[in-house]
């Protein structure tokens, strides 16, 4: 077939692995691949490489795109080759308008194998803060704001002081373990905001791996990855995601199952307990942590928590 696809890439001479399959992928002829082509109508965002596979997207005379993936690591051969096939196998029923984005999900899914496993994992003290704001995110801020306002107010790998900022409101995500009375506030800057802010307290259970029910990290990842419309959304998502070093497929991540016990919303208005650097009495104290009973701050409860 005579499509003016790139033929040759450093010598190499792709082949269409199936022609009854509704995606055209090209694998080049070589006993054991070292490259994947995917044809495409639309010219996709970059992809994230790793260590062990170098992405190239690459422009075509008659207007299509070629997203070409290329083993680096010889160490990688046999990922590489599962990948291949996993993306291959798993696409048959996409619709090929679809593809980018099918491949890219897909790709996240491997990209922790072909890249040095993190030494740096979250305690699970972070897992559990993380979890609770992105189970305040599909659970609110998606569905009343819409993926892409919920991902742009997301905070987290900003460094705000503040989780999320939305609609001239700030929101302030607590997650504790079941039973805990208390709520760490990390700074006096945490609650100093005048404008209008909530605090959301999400109180969690501990439950078995095995369990079915529940959540972890990699669950909440994969159904906010579903909510995302556009592949853009869900590139800005997992990177934001991998820059902070959490790997989609690390399994040590499905050991912390946790269940949701209640979660509760409190107006951060007048009269709140709470530091800020206005209301410290003494002068010289520039910083300080500390914890809020939340028994005392239940005249501050809103009906509905977003």
């Amino acid at each position: 077939m005579n499509d003016d696809f790139l033929i040759d890439i450093s010598n190499d001479i792709f082949k269409r692995v199936d022609s009854t399959h509704p995606i055209d992928w090209r694998l080049n002829d070589a006993e054991s691949p070292t490259k994947l082509a995917l044809i495409s109508k639309e010219k996709p965002s970059d992809f994230t490489e790793t260590n062990g596979i170098h992405i190239s997207v690459i422009s075509q005379t008659n207007g299509l795109f070629a997203v070409v993936f290329v083993l680096k690591d010889s160490l990688c051969a046999e990922i590489f080759k599962a990948f291949c096939n996993d993306v291959i196998e798993s696409s048959r029923s996409i619709d090929p308008e679809d593809a980018v984005n099918f491949a890219f999900e897909r790709y996240v899914m491997w990209m922790y194998l072909f890249k040095p496993r993190s030494s740096n994992r979250f305690s699970e003290k972070e897992i559990r803060g993380l979890l609770g704001e992105l189970y305040v995110m599909r659970e609110g801020f998606i569905p009343k704001f819409g993926p892409s306002s919920a991902l742009k107010s997301w905070m987290f790998h900003l460094g705000g002081k503040q989780d999320f900022i939305e609609h001239d409101q700030w929101y302030e995500v607590k997650t504790l373990l079941e039973g805990n009375d208390t709520i760490h506030i990390s700074s006096l800057e945490q609650l100093a905001r005048n404008d209008k802010g909530e605090l959301i307290i999400i109180r969690l259970r501990k439950t078995s791996p095995e369990s079915k029910e529940g959540m972890t990290l990699i669950s909440l990842y994969s159904d906010i990855m579903g909510l995302l419309p556009s592949f853009d959304l869900k590139k800005r998502f997992s990177q934001i995601m991998l820059d902070s070093g959490f790997i989609v497929g690390d399994d040590y991540y499905n050991d912390f199952r946790f269940e949701v016990v209640n979660i509760r919303g409190y107006d951060v208005r007048e009269g709140f307990p709470k530091l800020t650097p206005g209301n410290i009495p003494y002068p010289g104290i520039v910083k300080a942590d500390y914890e809020i009973s939340i028994d005392s701050i239940k005249q501050f409860e809103v009906k509905s928590w977003i």
